[in-house]
């Protein structure tokens, strides 16, 4: 009996030839001529119902033929993210069955990318934004869709989700669930069919809808669902493919949240390996902010390894714990090295008292997001540094006593308070009115992260857990009701 290989591409396999299953497409079907079949795959994507959020069944997605090179060659561009069409102002004014794709994009880019009349704001789609660059892209992709396309399935979920949350939705229901859930049904029928290949419409399509789960209830989870069903259909290919383009603009466009998904997962990602580090920024450099992610790509790894270290036997875990300290110090002595890159200011016009915490102020949306993640992150190495002293008290304590020890643990703290209240002093900056979704949407891991240190002291961090709450408010009235509460209870509202 001879072994099913899941390695062999469905060309090769259905002419029962040799394969070397080379991605994206294998050395034997590039030499014949033949269209690559693809390979088996367990990606997953969750599939809805109308009447319930909950997952209903897996569906598997097969094949990965190929890339399409058409629309790579379309999007190419020597600024890639920045599209070609620029999205029109749109007013409604007829009725939305008739409403264009290409007009619920323009409601889709007027409602989430930021607009800033004068200075100190600077929008650079380029560099500056952590959870959006993809957006800027759908005018573009949009405009060289077919009618009845997934492309254009999407957009009109998100465009009518957007109307429905926003303040036409008070006087009329725009039926964006219904339009929703009409589009997993392409989604489904898109990543079954034997021609599948990764498109850049079904990648932008698939965030569009992770976007739409965050503004129905109770679905955060199945918003980690899309994105992670998106990472593991990027981790398909060779990282070569997303080195310039579109293809490149929807992977840094994507990279920030798959990495804060794995880092909420506690889980590691393809996204920390140097392949993956090196070769998608071959042809274009990375930003400020791709270079912070790039830091810090190997963080969820070293949580997840954590989490093992007390199933394996003591020596292992030990030695294994050496190792975690001194990868986590070398992503603190890598983000210590942003600090002061950027010109940190008070809010201006903004009069405080002696005892209340004046707001961060930032001369650009990329210095906003480069401290307020970088001090996310330090929260996040720190904590693990602490975890690992508690695991391994007499090894990690270095001799100190127990007065040294005391006072260090109260260092920590002090230093974790102090990343958590400037999160919490740089929430004004991202909520302002002129953020538009945008600045929500970045603001979400950050303040998580940041509640996960408050939450450790109710009754001491009183003020600021209040402060947390009412962002937390903010954010969902701008239509994110989704929006994660980290390990909020209920017993934290104080």
């Amino acid at each position: 009996m001879k072994g099913r290989q899941d390695n062999v591409c469905q060309t090769c396999r259905s002419h029962k030839i040799g394969c070397d299953g080379a991605m994206p497409s294998c050395t034997q079907c590039c030499r014949t001529g033949r269209k690559c079949g693809g390979y088996k795959s367990t990606a997953v994507f969750v599939y809805y119902t109308a009447n319930s959020h909950a997952p209903k069944k897996l569906l598997p997605l097969i094949g990965a033929p190929g890339v399409d090179r058409a629309a790579r060659r379309i999007g190419d561009n020597d600024h890639p993210g920045v599209p070609s069409l620029q999205a029109e102002p749109f007013q409604i004014s007829q009725p939305i069955d008739t409403t264009s794709p290409n007009e619920l994009t323009s409601i889709i880019v007027g409602r989430f990318v930021p607009k800033f009349h004068e200075p100190p704001f600077l929008f650079d789609s380029g560099t500056s934004q952590v959870c959006g660059a993809w957006v800027e892209m759908l005018p573009s992709i949009v405009a060289r869709a077919n009618s009845g396309e997934l492309i254009t399935a999407a957009v009109r979920a998100f465009g009518l989700t957007l109307l429905d949350r926003g303040p036409e939705g008070k006087s009329k229901n725009f039926r964006g669930l219904e339009a929703y859930v009409a589009t997993l049904e392409k989604l489904s029928s898109t990543l079954q069919s034997p021609e599948n290949c990764f498109r850049i419409e079904t990648a932008a399509a698939v965030v569009c809808l992770a976007m739409v789960e965050l503004m129905l209830p109770k679905s955060d989870s199945n918003t980690l669902a899309h994105f992670g069903g998106l990472g593991a259909l990027i981790n398909m290919y060779s990282p070569e493919v997303f080195d310039s383009g579109d293809f490149h603009a929807i992977f840094v466009g994507c990279r920030p949240v798959l990495i804060f998904q794995a880092l909420t997962a506690r889980k590691s990602t393809f996204l920390g390996r140097e392949e993956w580090l090196r070769a998608p920024f071959r042809q274009h450099s990375p930003s400020e902010l791709q270079m912070l992610l790039g830091d810090v790509a190997v963080l969820s790894g070293i949580l997840e390894g954590i989490d093992d270290l007390q199933t394996l036997a003591p020596e292992t875990a030990l030695k294994s714990a050496y190792e975690f300290k001194l990868t986590l110090s070398e992503v603190l002595v890598r983000l210590s090295k942003w600090e002061g890159q950027f010109e940190l200011k008070k809010k201006p016009g903004h009069i405080v008292s002696q005892r209340e915490l004046s707001d961060f102020w930032f001369p650009s949306l990329l210095a906003a997001n480069v401290y307020i993640h970088m001090w996310a992150f330090q929260i996040v190495c720190f904590t693990e540094l602490a975890k690992l002293s508690k695991l391994f008290p007499h090894c990690f304590c270095d001799g100190r006593s127990d007065l040294e020890i005391s006072e260090a643990w109260e260092e920590h703290n002090t230093r974790l308070y102090g990343l958590a209240t400037n999160i919490c002093q740089s929430m004004e900056y991202l909520l302002q009115d002129e953020m538009l979704l945008y600045g929500p949407a970045a603001a979400m891991w950050p303040l998580a992260t940041a509640y996960t240190v408050l939450i450790e002291d109710v009754e001491g961090n009183k003020e600021q857990i209040k402060l947390y709450w009412d962002f937390l408010s903010r954010i969902r009235n701008r239509g994110f009701l989704s929006v994660p509460v980290s390990t909020a209870d209920a017993h934290s509202r104080v």
